[in-house]
C-alpha cells in the first residue's frame, strides 16, 4: 500500500517495543492512530521527524521525550488526487477532516514540552505524563484540555522538597548543637535549676526520653539514606517508567 495516508490502527491491542530506529517507509502517509494499544519503547524518530495531519498514540507506554523536529501540517499543505472528472478537490470543506490534531496523552512521556507543541491549537499531551513546566505553566501548552488541572513534574515539586530538606538540615543542625551542650554538662546546671525553681516535673527525665526517640529517629534516617534510598536508585534506573526523573520523586 505505497499511496496510503491514513493508518488507523487504534484498540486493536497491538504489541510491541518500538526504538528511535524503527522506520516508517510510506511517504505519502499523513494520519496515523495507534491509540488504545500496548506499545513500548520510545517513539521513532522516523514518527516525530515528519509533518503529520494526525498523530494519535495516546493510551500507550511510549517513554522518552518529544522530539525538536515533531511537526504537523495543516489541510492547506496536503496534496489531494483529483476526482475522475478531473476537478481538483476544495480543500476547505475537508477542513475539520484534516485539522492538525496530536494525541499522546496518558503515556510514559517526560521532559520539556517543544516550542512548537506548545504553540499548537488542537492537541492533548499532557494528561498521564510528566512533563517540566515553570510555576505559571508558561512552558505548557495552553491550548491543551488538561492545561488548568495539570500539576508540573519538575519546579513545583522540586521546591519544596528542597525547602523541606533544608529545613531539616537546620534542625538537625539545632538538635546536634543542643544535644553537645546538654551532654557537656554545660545546659545540666541550668536546666536542674529551671525545673526545681520552676517546672514541677522532672526535665532532665523527659530529656533522657526525647534523646532516645532522636537516636531511634537517626536509626530510622541511616536506614532510608543507606538502604532504601540505592535501592530506589537502582530500580528506578533498571524498571523505570519515565526517562526523565525529578527530584520529588525520591521523597516518595
Amino acid at each position: 500500500m505505497p499511496k496510503i495516508r491514513p493508518l488507523l490502527m487504534s484498540s486493536n491491542r497491538l504489541t510491541a517495543t518500538m526504538h528511535s530506529g524503527w522506520e516508517v517507509n510510506n511517504r505519502t502517509l499523513t494520519q496515523l492512530d495507534l491509540c488504545h494499544n500496548q506499545l513500548r519503547g520510545t517513539i521513532p524518530d522516523s514518527i516525530q521527524n515528519r509533518a503529520w495531519s494526525l498523530l494519535d498514540l495516546s493510551y500507550n507506554k511510549f517513554s522518552g521525550g518529544l522530539s525538536d523536529q515533531l511537526r504537523l501540517v495543516d489541510s492547506a499543505n496536503i496534496t489531494l488526487p483529483s476526482t475522475p472528472d478531473g476537478d481538483s478537490v476544495n480543500t476547505t470543506l475537508l477542513q475539520g477532516y484534516f485539522r492538525p490534531s496530536l494525541s499522546l496523552e496518558v503515556n510514559r512521556l517526560s521532559g520539556p514540552v517543544t516550542n512548537y507543541v506548545r504553540q499548537m491549537q488542537d492537541l492533548s499531551v499532557l494528561a498521564g505524563n510528566l512533563f517540566q513546566c515553570r510555576y505559571d505553566k508558561s512552558n505548557l501548552p495552553q491550548h491543551d484540555t488538561d492545561f488548568t488541572t495539570y500539576q508540573c513534574a519538575s519546579n513545583a515539586f522540586d521546591l519544596s522538597i528542597y525547602q523541606l530538606l533544608g529545613a531539616a538540615v537546620v534542625t538537625v543542625i539545632l538538635v546536634c548543637v543542643y544535644l553537645w551542650f546538654y551532654h557537656t554538662g554545660g545546659w545540666r546546671t541550668i536546666l536542674q535549676k529551671f525545673e526545681t525553681t520552676v517546672l514541677p516535673v522532672n526535665l532532665s527525665a523527659l530529656l533522657d526520653a526525647y534523646s532516645v526517640l532522636n537516636k531511634v529517629s537517626a536509626y530510622c534516617m541511616l536506614f532510608c539514606m543507606l538502604v532504601l534510598l540505592p535501592f530506589y536508585i537502582l530500580v528506578s534506573t533498571y524498571q523505570g517508567t519515565h526517562t526523565h526523573q525529578y527530584a520529588y520523586a525520591v521523597s516518595f
